[in-house]
């Protein structure tokens, strides 16, 4: 229920916002029923692929619970806290990863090639530097923070286990794993992004972390690592394909 008011309260002040008269963003009434079937392409063009692989990314994360049940209670509940706890870590590399969105998708509408991939290192760069300052805040403020969840006793020991195997991968691949896709897609890149985030995520998250976690009996902590591992993938594919510079002859528009 509160996060519905939070959303509606949100929806409520961004529309009074836009139809706010002399706003820099201001938006006419008339302008909503006049479709623009460039813009709407475009829109589609991006946005489509990217649906896609939320709709089976989070099928497979499902699948993933699937066999973390079979792993017991402790386990269960283990990962559950630290999936909830691990979120403080990296929420501000993701505002940074939508503010990339904004940012690196403007200079690629303006069809400037140079401007656009130098605000994308930026913005990789400033994830990195963010995601890195948010471990050091608040990896101290952790025992505070699983305090919150009252975990029970015997969970800790495993909570802390799967942080540092989380936490060793996250400063060098986390931000680049996470927020060079979304360069990429905002310069049009969209269908390979989500390939790419699709078949790392069903083979590695899926396909490896069942192999570690439960055929080699490695745990929930076969899980995580591979996590970490997709990341990595994630990353060295990403990169290749940010300096090959393909991405910056994608169209936005048209």
């Amino acid at each position: 229920l509160s996060l519905n008011l939070a959303r509606l309260i949100g929806s409520i002040v961004a529309v009074y916002l836009l139809l706010k008269p002399n706003s820099v963003l201001q938006i006419h009434v008339r302008h909503i029923f006049r479709i623009d079937w460039n813009i709407l392409k475009a829109i589609f063009r991006l946005g489509i692929p990217f649906s896609l692989e939320q709709i089976f990314f989070n099928g497979g994360s499902m699948l993933v619970q699937t066999y973390i049940v079979q792993l017991g209670t402790i386990s269960t509940a283990a990962n559950a806290i630290t999936n909830s706890a691990f979120s403080v870590l990296y929420a501000a590399g993701l505002a940074v990863g939508t503010l990339a969105s904004t940012v690196v998708g403007q200079s690629a509408g303006a069809g400037d090639k140079a401007v656009t991939r130098r605000y994308g290192v930026k913005m990789i760069w400033l994830g990195t530097v963010i995601t890195i300052l948010s471990i050091l805040l608040f990896l101290p403020l952790m025992p505070l923070i699983l305090k919150l969840y009252h975990a029970p006793v015997e969970t800790l020991s495993l909570i802390y286990k799967l942080l540092f195997i989380a936490i060793i991968p996250m400063p060098f691949f986390w931000s680049m794993s996470n927020i060079m896709p979304n360069t990429l897609r905002s310069a049009g890149d969209s269908v390979f992004c989500s390939a790419v985030s699709l078949t790392t995520m069903w083979i590695v998250r899926v396909g490896l972390g069942y192999l570690l976690s439960i055929q080699l009996e490695l745990g929930v902590q076969g899980v995580w690592i591979s996590m970490g591992i997709e990341w990595t993938i994630r990353t060295t594919i990403f990169y290749l394909r940010y300096r090959s510079n393909v991405w910056l002859d994608k169209k936005v528009l048209g």
